[in-house]
């Protein structure tokens, strides 16, 4: 996954844009921008928050209202009023979506609460939540208990209309976690293999 910042005026709600590289799904566009046909392309919006407290599910349906209005806006008529159109960059985004498969990703600095996750979960949009700690806390979380650190640890969720055999991935991928001296941490597994690095070099 490569994605790149575009936070401001404008932006639309997101804060980052870029891609996602899979091996090849028959049922989704290939990539050929590598000059191969063995991969796929998926584009990813991406909402960042540094929030203290848990996220609570009104940040999920705010990145709803994101995507639908994004998927929606390359089919929207000028207004005549410059405040009540898109700006040139929602446009600019909007045109970048069609007609790429897209996934919304949500990304927290504090973790997510159960209604929050809940929602993502029966959310028909593709959703990533991403709960990835302060580097200083996630050191702390190494000296207490388990039940004190699952909060502390980072986190990788994603709801059924991305990953279910139903989904945009049709069941390919999963989530396992990882132990090492260090620490454990989630990594993507893809076919019975961790999945290894797909992005096109430059």
């Amino acid at each position: 996954m490569d994605l790149s910042r575009v936070a401001g005026p404008g932006d639309g709600g997101v804060d980052l844009i870029g891609w996602w590289w899979l091996p090849r799904l028959p049922h989704l566009p290939s990539d050929d921008s590598g000059g191969t046909s063995k991969v796929t392309r998926i584009r990813v919006l991406a909402q960042c928050k540094a929030e203290k407290s848990k996220l609570g599910p009104h940040y999920v349906r705010e990145m709803e209202g994101v995507m639908y209005r994004l998927l929606h806006t390359h089919k929207m008529p000028s207004t005549g009023i410059e405040e009540a159109d898109p700006s040139p960059l929602e446009r600019e985004v909007a045109n970048s979506l069609q007609p790429m498969p897209t996934v919304a990703m949500l990304a927290s600095l504090s973790p997510f609460t159960n209604k929050a996750v809940l929602r993502a979960m029966s959310s028909p949009i593709p959703f990533i939540l991403l709960h990835l700690p302060p580097q200083d806390t996630a050191r702390e979380e190494t000296s207490k208990s388990r039940a004190d650190n699952k909060q502390l640890l980072p986190s990788l969720q994603w709801n059924p209309a991305l990953a279910s055999e139903q989904g945009l991935l049709k069941g390919q991928m999963d989530i396992r976690w990882q132990h090492t001296a260090e620490g454990g941490f989630p990594v993507i597994w893809w076919g019975g293999q961790p999945l290894s690095n797909h992005v096109p070099s430059p």
